[in-house]
């Protein structure tokens, strides 16, 4: 009986060349793991799973272009790859609905790379490699309706001059604001999806797409 472990070939999806270029040179000499490419965008990540359909897994950063949350990783799913998101951030709601929707393993990028290896492992291996808060998280997470669409109309408008990378003064004489009126609607902005500061906000829009004003729910 052989002690040598199964083949798992992974795809890295993530939009900062000098990040997978680095996963791919740490990842590939591991014994029994092949890095069968890296990617810089969803779309590009779709194509080539429908071309290849012996991927097994995908590590996924929460940020790269075409991201859609709970959406993208039931399409990888979907497709058979187990997921693990590859993040920057400390989990919150969003990482939250992507495990809700299907990611088995949950790594921050300021974790040692070898946690890397053994979420890629585990998940391969039909298990999750996931926090117990995490996994919580993800039970109570209703996938429908995202934070965002708690907003009322105005609080829309300002969240996406935010987005934009408008400054709450800037938006007061776009929207004919007073500078109360526009923090008043920053802070229920803030609380309503879970934000901490301007700059969660504005990461929490360019993860849920919201890069224009014609961005939808």
């Amino acid at each position: 009986m052989s002690d040598v472990p199964p083949l798992v070939r992974l795809l890295v999806a993530d939009d900062h060349p000098i990040v997978a270029e680095g996963l791919r040179r740490y990842l590939s000499p591991e014994e029994g793991l092949e890095v069968v490419g890296t990617l810089g965008s969803i779309d590009e990540l779709m194509r080539t799973l429908a071309a290849d359909p012996r991927v097994d897994v995908v590590v996924l950063d929460v940020q790269i272009p075409g991201m859609e949350a709970g959406d993208t990783v039931r399409a990888i799913r979907a497709r058979g790859p187990a997921v693990v998101i590859f993040s920057h951030q400390r989990p919150d709601d969003y990482v939250a609905r992507m495990v809700a929707a299907g990611a088995a393993g949950f790594v921050s990028k300021s974790d040692p790379v070898t946690d890397l290896v053994r979420a890629v492992q585990a998940v391969h291996a039909g298990r999750s490699f996931l926090t117990d808060e995490l996994r919580a998280a993800a039970a109570a997470v209703t996938d429908s309706a995202p934070p965002h669409a708690a907003l009322t109309e105005r609080e829309r408008e300002v969240f996406i001059l935010l987005a934009q990378g408008s400054t709450p003064k800037e938006i007061g004489f776009d929207l004919a604001l007073s500078g109360s009126t526009v923090y008043s609607h920053v802070e229920k902005i803030r609380h309503k999806l879970g934000a901490s500061s301007l700059a969660e906000i504005q990461r929490y829009a360019e993860r849920w797409g919201f890069l224009d004003a014609r961005a939808s729910d």
